[in-house]
């Protein structure tokens, strides 16, 4: 794995004082898994011309459900309104609205669970990879949290789906 942690600071800063200035020096490809990135793609690609961003993302609610905490602190830029669910579904939608504007590829984490193989070869064929998606399948394995939602309500679940419908839609989830 390669360690990131250098890089995250400046991309707090980037967030937090719109500065980025952010050099990305690597040769080879690599991933940032830090959610909070998706909030300043347009700086990270201004500053580093032919990155590519994958935006990974999973149901919304099962991610709100399973611990996105970052609401208070890297969306304070935005206007959240709501109580504790709704305003996490809201935190949840507006960065990801901010995060379509420049994603070159989204790739659905149910997906990678549950079609590894398929869903490993379409990234390939993105990234032009020449390389066998079987021998990826290996490392996938299944989130206990995937699904989560369907042990919160169903009452609750409409509310929230209905927070963040239009993105929801986009990314081909379902309620």
């Amino acid at each position: 794995t390669k360690d990131y942690l250098p890089i995250l600071k400046p991309i707090d800063n980037c967030w937090y004082n719109k500065k980025c200035n952010l050099k990305i020096k690597e040769k080879e490809p690599f991933a940032i898994k830090h959610g909070q990135s998706i909030l300043v793609i347009p700086e990270i690609k201004k500053d580093n011309p032919g990155v590519k961003f994958i935006l990974v993302v999973r149901n919304g609610i099962d991610n709100i459900l399973n611990g996105f905490e970052w609401e208070d602190s890297y969306c304070k830029n935005l206007v959240i309104k709501g109580e504790n669910f709704q305003r996490k579904m809201s935190a949840w939608t507006e960065s990801h609205k901010i995060a379509l504007r420049d994603t070159d590829h989204i790739v659905k984490l149910e997906d990678i669970c549950f079609y590894p193989e398929k869903t490993i070869r379409k990234l390939f064929n993105f990234l032009d990879i020449d390389k066998d998606p079987k021998k990826f399948t290996s490392i996938v394995k299944m989130l206990m949290s995937i699904g989560r939602r369907e042990h919160f309500g169903e009452r609750k679940c409409k509310l929230l789906f209905k927070i963040s419908k239009e993105i929801m839609d986009k990314f081909g989830y379902t309620h």
